[in-house]
């Protein structure tokens, strides 16, 4: 976490300092974030932002969890448990959803895309964790719809979480945002969910 003296920050500065480290993860993997850049597009000193922050992995760390914040609140109720949606139905909401997600936060979007191309991210606790904790996630919505006689149960429940939470992590639905581009991805989510509710075998 940043240290106090960032939180004692005016919210204009605050503001134009966390631009700045977004603009820079959303440029570079994280093996080659320079410290140097958002010391010069926030216009603070360097030896300000060690007041700041411990080190790069303090400002990640906080970097995630804003970008998490921002997203539990955008995705809002299709990641809460009480919801009566089906699994699939919830599914392509959060796919299509994405999409408004990516239009809304460009910088996101670009900082997940650096993010994806990151040895450092892939091996991070933060980034493994965040994985496990969706697998979970899925998980239950898979194994409470099969309960409800929904999804077949000779299919493994955490495999298919696994396939479906890499499938909406994939960055390359966002490298063009553009009207076009959009609604063809849009149309593929409706041939994925279509494959998931009946298969492609035609059965006897």
């Amino acid at each position: 976490m940043p240290k106090d003296t960032f939180f004692n920050l005016s919210e204009e500065k605050q503001k134009r300092i966390m631009d700045a480290i977004m603009d820079e993860f959303g440029r570079h993997t994280y093996e080659h974030i320079n410290i140097s850049n958002i010391v010069r597009d926030s216009g603070i000193p360097r030896g300000s932002f060690y007041q700041y922050f411990i080190d790069k992995d303090d400002l990640f760390n906080h970097l995630n969890q804003e970008i998490q914040r921002l997203k539990f609140s955008y995705f809002g109720s299709l990641f809460l448990g009480d919801s009566n949606l089906s699994f699939i139905d919830r599914l392509e909401q959060i796919l299509t959803s994405s999409f408004g997600f990516a239009i809304k936060y460009p910088k996101i979007t670009k900082i997940g895309q650096k993010l994806s191309e990151s040895d450092f991210y892939r091996t991070n606790p933060l980034a493994i964790k965040s994985i496990d904790l969706a697998n979970q996630t899925f998980e239950k919505w898979i194994i409470d719809d099969m309960d409800k006689g929904l999804i077949r149960r000779d299919i493994n429940s955490l495999d298919l979480a696994r396939v479906i939470v890499k499938l909406i992590n994939q960055p390359i639905y966002y490298n063009d945002l553009s009207e076009d581009v959009v609604k063809m991805h849009q149309n593929e989510i409706k041939v994925i969910i279509d494959l998931l509710k009946k298969g492609i075998q035609t059965h006897v």
